[in-house]
């Protein structure tokens, strides 16, 4: 199997509480059809099943429950608070969420996902009030265009002058961002300082990628999704939970990977 195809499962299906729900239920489906002739083994069979049904529930109150999922995700986007310490002329790097395709009756149009109009609409704040920062969009595409670009159209909009904007058309992953940013801040001589976007749940990945690069970025977190104060009624599972609970599994699991492939190494 291709690792392209192992990097898919795992981002796909890996990062997924519903699968991994399905997945925690095979133990109690097999205890449920085992036949138990014995009295010991009915007994052993009864208890198996009280084990694994109260598992089963503990996974599904862990992936979707609002009372404990929001304090996962808030520990984790909190890990960096926006810093100010920039100067005034540091550069902007923004990075993208992604792009998705809609089908037409003519033809395919990409958009961004809700996550990059977020970071970009922060980074064109940001040009504006900081005029002689250059600004870097980062991010590949799927098909005609690329994030970089689809966020460039957007500072434009936004009347950032053309020249002030570089572009990375051919990261496809923080990692790969990390590297062409740093690229692009020494070609044009911009220093090792800058100002950071993304979302606050990737922040610790990307800033943990970019210093590994020798880089000193700003943070600057956005995007938040967790909510709080929680409830103590919010342990009923909640769709939404697991929504925050699949982008969280994501971050953690994919700071792990970094870290085991040295592209990280923060203690």
């Amino acid at each position: 199997m291709s690792s392209s195809i192992i990097n898919s499962l795992l981002r796909d299906w890996g990062t997924d509480p519903l699968f991994l729900l399905a997945v925690a239920s095979l133990p109690l489906l097999i205890g449920c059809v085992l036949p138990g002739r014995s009295k010991a083994k009915r007994r052993w069979l009864a208890a198996w099943r009280w084990l694994a049904a109260g598992l089963w529930l503990l996974c599904v109150l862990t992936f979707s429950a609002p009372l404990i999922v929001n304090p996962q995700v808030d520990a984790w986007e909190m890990r960096y608070a926006a810093d100010g310490s920039c100067e005034a002329s540091s550069p902007i790097v923004v990075l993208g969420a992604g792009l998705n395709r809609a089908a037409t009756t003519a033809n395919q149009t990409e958009y961004l996902y809700f996550s990059s109009h977020i970071r970009i609409a922060r980074t064109a704040d940001l040009a504006v009030a900081y005029p002689r920062a250059m600004v870097i969009t980062a991010g590949a595409g799927v098909a005609t265009i690329t994030e970089a670009e689809m966020m460039r159209e957007y500072l434009l909009q936004r009347g950032v002058n053309s020249e002030r904007i570089l572009l990375d058309s051919v990261s496809r992953n923080t990692y790969e961002n990390a590297l062409n940013v740093a690229e692009l801040l020494e070609a044009k001589d911009l220093g090792q300082r800058f100002r950071l976007v993304t979302s606050a749940l990737h922040m610790p990945r990307a800033m943990g990628v970019f210093e590994t690069q020798g880089l000193s970025p700003c943070a600057i977190p956005v995007d938040y999704v967790a909510v709080k104060p929680v409830p103590w009624y919010a342990i009923a599972p909640q769709t939404t939970a697991i929504a925050k609970f699949r982008t969280y599994l994501h971050e953690r699991i994919g700071y792990r990977l970094y870290k085991a492939k040295g592209w990280i190494d923060q203690p």
